[in-house]
């Protein structure tokens, strides 16, 4: 097949199934997207942390959907838009008592190596580990499968999350929105999945720890082991090197330990090996990797070294021998990086349980779903989720009933066989 050809398939794929990656909860949040993020920001307060200033903020990613955030910026104002990464966090939980500074905090020597290497760095906190604690583990423990009936999934929520942390960048002056990455680990590596392959604003990615193949998930059993925010609402039965080809021909590193017990090696190899043909049919072998670093699944040094160089070349245009100069070291407090104070927003809807509910019927908008995607500023995405929300507008729920042989622990522990790939 022509590379040409083949390119106009893989964006015809992307366009087809872009609503089915991350879930319902995405196509129905998409509504909202006319109220502009500007509005609904606040900036909190400032950290000076020597030659880098971090900034302290909230949004909503739709009415009463709240994202914590922390921005890293040089100190000195730059004379040009500068590169930026949209870093979204992994399971890391920091608390004192019952105050959540979230997961963000945990992170933060990502944000002040970016920003103090000619970026700036916006770092999310996710649903469940945030300042406000949502759920993330619905099917896991919790006996949620409701969720799978109706469509739902956290993914869809950090992918969301993420897209609109992106139309937050857009907004920066700081920021060159053709010069953008998005990275993260663990879940953090999940959700740069789900978001470079959702949004073309994505100029290069390096996901870290966050994707493996079904044979590990299902045959090996690693989902025993992972949050429903791994999973999408896999109505095509896609594995995973699907996910990584919807970011094709666009840079893309995977980084991953040789000891990962929940992201295996050789789940990942084949993930990258499957997707590589897919680069090199495009004419972009060379925007292609694979990084894989000795150790645990852990936030080492070595794995940031290769996410950091990534982004050196393709974003900053940097020599295939340049040296970063310092490794990534925590040196903040994360009372600090706090956004909220001891109270939170009392409009939130982040802890409700009726989640999926609460979203679709904010504002009595459900009918108003189709008109809205078109006057979404992201044409693209927005006319590949039209036919699912015209079908959701149309059938309700039953548009949504999708059995994900990813999420669907249940099903795994009944039948885990090798014949079942």
């Amino acid at each position: 097949m022509a590379a040409a050809s083949l390119r106009m398939n893989v964006s015809l794929q992307r366009l087809r199934h872009a609503g089915f990656v991350a879930g319902v909860c995405l196509v129905a949040t998409v509504t909202h997207a006319q109220l502009t993020i500007v509005e609904q920001l606040e900036l909190t307060g400032t950290v000076e942390a020597g030659d880098v200033v971090v900034e302290r903020l909230h949004f909503q990613s739709l009415p009463g959907l709240y994202v914590t955030a922390n921005f890293y910026r040089p100190e000195t104002t730059p004379k040009e838009p500068l590169p930026a990464i949209l870093y979204v966090c992994g399971h890391g939980r920091m608390k004192e008592g019952e105050v959540s500074f979230g997961n963000k905090t945990a992170y933060h020597h990502h944000g002040l190596w970016f920003a103090r290497h000619g970026y700036v760095c916006l770092i999310i906190d996710t649903l469940q580990l945030g300042e406000i604690e949502g759920e993330h583990h619905g099917t896991h423990h919790l006996g949620k499968w409701w969720w799978i009936s109706r469509g739902y999934t956290s993914a869809g929520v950090e992918a969301w999350n993420g897209i609109r942390a992106l139309d937050y960048l857009a907004t920066r002056p700081e920021v060159d929105m053709n010069r953008v990455g998005v990275t993260g680990r663990s879940g953090g590596g999940a959700y740069s999945w789900w978001i470079a392959a959702l949004d073309e604003r994505v100029a290069a990615a390096a996901p870290t720890a966050g994707i493996t193949d079904l044979r590990n998930h299902v045959v090996d059993g690693c989902v025993e082991g992972h949050c429903d925010c791994m999973y999408q609402v896999n109505t095509h039965q896609w594995d995973y090197d699907r996910v990584a080809a919807l970011v094709a021909p666009r840079p893309l590193l995977l980084c991953n330990t040789d000891k990962d017990r929940i992201f295996p090696l050789d789940g990942v190899v084949r993930v990258y090996q499957s997707t590589r043909r897919l680069y090199e049919l495009l004419g972009a072998g060379d925007h292609i990797g694979l990084h894989i670093a000795e150790g645990p699944h852990k936030d080492m040094q070595p794995l940031n070294t290769g996410a950091f160089h990534w982004f050196e070349r393709h974003l900053k245009g940097a020599d295939l021998m340049a040296v970063t100069s310092m490794p990534a070291v925590k040196e903040l407090d994360p009372a600090s990086l706090r956004v909220f104070g001891m109270d939170l927003p009392a409009d939130q809807l982040n802890t409700r349980l009726g989640f999926l509910n609460d979203l679709w019927n904010v504002g009595g908008l459900k009918y108003k779903l189709v008109m809205d995607l078109h006057q979404h500023p992201h044409t693209e995405l927005a006319q590949g989720l039209t036919h699912l929300a015209v079908n959701h507008c149309l059938y309700g729920d039953v548009c949504g009933r999708t059995l994900n042989s990813g999420v669907n622990r249940l099903a795994l522990r009944l039948h885990r066989q090798p014949k079942v790939l």
